[in-house]
C-alpha cells in the first residue's frame, strides 16, 4: 500500500492563511497542486521524524510506516503538509474524507507540534487540482475548484520551477518574522490579489495573470526583509529580461523554488542555465491524495 499526496505552487494569497490574520479576517489562497509527491508506505525504509511520530500517536497507529519525498525540506512547495496528508492517509486508508485528512494534518502540525505555518498546503495535498480556498475565522474553509481548460493547460506549459538556492534562514523563522511584523494592510492586498488572479484565469487573460503574479511577489517582499535577498532579486531581474513575464518565490522566502511564468520558455531556460540554476517543468496534479494497494 502506498499513500501519495501532491505538493503545490501558490499563485497568491499566501500568508493570509496564517494565524492570527486568518482567525480575525479570514484568508484566501489560490494555487495548484503539482506532480511532486510525498509518499508513505509500510514497505518503505524507516525514516523517523517528529512529524511522523506525532501522526502515528494521533492516529493510534502501531505499524511500520516510512516515507519518500520528491523535494528537499524548505523548498517552498509545501512538503511538510504533503507528508502529513500522505502519512495520515496511510494510517486509515479509505476511512477519512479529504477534508478530515487535511484538517487532521493541520491540527497535528500546528497544534500538536507547534510548527509555524498556514493551512493551504494540507488542503492542496488532500484535494489536488487548481484551487481557490477561502478560510474563515472558525478554522474551516471552502474549496472552489477551477476547471481544467485549454487556457489552464497552456498556463501549465508556460510555468517553470527555478531553484534559487537553499534558504539562509529557516522557513519558520521567516514566517515568525512575518507574523511579528503583522503587516495587515499588505495582507489585505495579498488576499485581494488572489481573488483577482482567479478571475484572470477564469477570463483566460495571461498578461493580466502575469501582472498580478508580479504584484503578489512585490507585496510578499513587504512582509519581511528575509523574504528576498540580492541573489534572488538578481535572478528575478535577469529572467524577466530574458523571456519571463511573471516571477514569484514560493514558500516562506529566502530561498527554495521560484515559479516563473514564461513568454518564451526556451529563452528563460537558457538564461537560468547560464546562471547555473536548476530548472524543472511544471505538471499539475488533478487527483490529490491517492491510496493504492
Amino acid at each position: 500500500m502506498i499513500s501519495r499526496a501532491p505538493m503545490r505552487i501558490s499563485f497568491g494569497g499566501g500568508n493570509t492563511d496564517l494565524e492570527p490574520f486568518r482567525s480575525e479576517f479570514g484568508g484566501t489562497t489560490f494555487g495548484v497542486a503539482i506532480k511532486k509527491y510525498a509518499k508513505a508506505s509500510p514497505t518503505y525504509d524507516d525514516n523517523f521524524s517528529p512529524l511522523m511520530a506525532a501522526i502515528k500517536d494521533k492516529m493510534a497507529y502501531n505499524g511500520h510506516l516510512g516515507m519518500e519525498v520528491d523535494a528537499k525540506p524548505m523548498s517552498g512547495l509545501g512538503a511538510s503538509g504533503a507528508i502529513a496528508v500522505a502519512c495520515i492517509g496511510a494510517t486509515m486508508p479509505g476511512k477519512l474524507s479529504r477534508k478530515q485528512i487535511a484538517s487532521l494534518a493541520y491540527d497535528i502540525e500546528r497544534n500538536d507540534l507547534g510548527i509555524t505555518g498556514g493551512f493551504q498546503d494540507q488542503v492542496f495535498a488532500a484535494y489536488g487540482g487548481m484551487l481557490y480556498i477561502e478560510f474563515n475565522a472558525e478554522s474551516d474553509y471552502e474549496v472552489i475548484r477551477m476547471p481544467r481548460s485549454d487556457f489552464v493547460d497552456e498556463l501549465e506549459k508556460r510555468l517553470l520551477l527555478v531553484y534559487v538556492g537553499d534558504r539562509n534562514q529557516s522557513g519558520s523563522g521567516v514566517l515568525e518574522d512575518i507574523i511579528r511584523r503583522d503587516e495587515r494592510n499588505v495582507l489585505f492586498d495579498i488576499k485581494e490579489l488572489a481573488t483577482e488572479e482567479r478571475m484572470a484565469v477564469s477570463h483566460k487573460d495571461l498578461n493580466l495573470f502575469a501582472a498580478l503574479l508580479n504584484q503578489s511577489w512585490e507585496l510578499k517582499k513587504e512582509l519581511s526583509p528575509f523574504v528576498s535577498n540580492r541573489k534572488i532579486d538578481f535572478i528575478n531581474e535577469n529572467l524577466m529580461n530574458n523571456g519571463a513575464i511573471g516571477f514569484k518565490l514560493l514558500g516562506a522566502g529566502g530561498g527554495g523554488y521560484s515559479m516563473v511564468l514564461c513568454e518564451d520558455v526556451d529563452k528563460v531556460s537558457s538564461c537560468a542555465r547560464a546562471m547555473s540554476l536548476d530548472i524543472e517543468n511544471v505538471e499539475f496534479d488533478w487527483d490529490g491524495i491517492i491510496i493504492s494497494t
